[in-house]
């Protein structure tokens, strides 16, 4: 930003089931397969992660596999084993996490307590999220706004569900859920202009190795990328999503001549 270069290749780690712990450099929208098959990954029902382990894309098909490129924001490739505890949270359905929600939580607040929005002073209680769910469909804007308007303040961080709630239920993504319900009816949260750091904040901290642990995440701690690399794929994909807000909208046609750093949406 500062030298006003346009963005056209990523530095992107790949780790995990792989034989080849790999630092690659890539063009964007270069195949998430190409990548892989770099990295060598190993046989079997394999996940892939993109992103960070807390708050990645999840993706299992073999198909969503085929179709995924490289994006601006993308920075890691993280191959899991299929059954893996983050794969089987991260692929449950919405229904099946509302329904975890009504039957299974104990109010117990851990969610809330241990969120780093929360501590740093902003309106983010997903406990109540989770109380309120049952009454989805029965609430009127102003209710709805009461009941789950904290939604919005939610960074997806995913500590409240893999390492907070006790009953391994899923509050970031009922979150998530009810952001998209406040969107679709048009709402508007009103955000705090005036935070305050809770008291109890350097009480609060997660220690890494215990995150680590509580994720299942052991088997990877440490692996460090053993060769760097650059790949050239005869095939990009560039989406003109990329970004918060709407898409781009492509300045480009089907058989047009591009370079590289040329403007295409």
């Amino acid at each position: 930003m500062t030298q006003g270069k346009t963005v056209t290749h990523k530095m992107l780690s790949i780790v995990g089931e792989v034989d080849n712990h790999t630092l690659l450099q890539v063009p964007l929208g270069t195949p998430i397969k190409d990548c892989l098959t770099q990295a060598k990954m190993k046989s079997g029902e394999m996940a892939v992660l993109l992103g960070g382990h807390m708050m990645g894309r999840i993706l299992t098909d073999s198909g969503d596999i085929d179709g995924a490129v490289v994006t601006k924001t993308l920075g890691n490739l993280l191959v899991l084993p299929r059954n893996h505890e983050l794969v089987r949270r991260g692929t449950t359905s919405i229904q099946g996490i509302k329904r975890q929600a009504l039957s299974a939580c104990i109010q117990c607040q851990m969610c809330t307590d241990l969120c780093p929005r929360f501590l740093i002073g902003h309106l983010v209680k997903p406990h109540e999220v989770m109380h309120h769910a049952f009454k989805e469909n029965s609430l009127g804007d102003d209710a709805f706004i009461r009941d789950f308007g904290s939604a919005v303040n939610c960074c997806d961080c995913g500590i409240c569900e893999l390492f907070a709630c006790p009953m391994e239920l899923s509050p970031r993504r009922m979150n998530g859920y009810f952001k998209e319900k406040l969107r679709e009816r048009g709402l508007t949260i009103e955000k705090g202009r005036d935070p305050r750091v809770h008291p109890m904040i350097a009480h609060r901290r997660i220690p890494t190795h215990r995150l680590i642990a509580r994720i299942n995440l052991q088997a990877y701690e440490g692996q460090k990328p053993r060769e760097c690399g650059q790949l050239s794929p005869t095939l990009v994909r560039i989406p003109l999503k990329m970004h918060i807000g709407s898409p781009a909208r492509p300045i480009v046609a089907v058989v047009d001549v591009v370079a590289l750093g040329q403007p295409i949406g």
